[in-house]
């Protein structure tokens, strides 16, 4: 699903909550915290490179070893 006006690989902030699984407040989150980087279109639009986004995914959803 893409919003008039944004380019095929890139997707607005709710799109971006929508793939990860969590609230739009959460991926600003992410882009404060350095681990998406967000592009401004124009006035209107936030947007993050869809690519980015599934990369977060697939690390969030990657289990972590803690050593014993």
């Amino acid at each position: 699903m893409h919003t008039k006006g944004i380019p095929e690989n890139y997707a607005a902030r709710s799109e971006a909550a929508r793939i990860l699984g969590c609230s739009q407040r959460t991926v600003e989150r992410h882009i404060l915290a350095g681990r998406l980087k967000s592009y401004r279109l124009g006035l209107r639009y936030v947007v993050v490179d869809l690519d980015e986004v599934r990369a977060l995914a697939q690390n969030l959803r990657t289990p972590v070893a803690i050593a014993a």
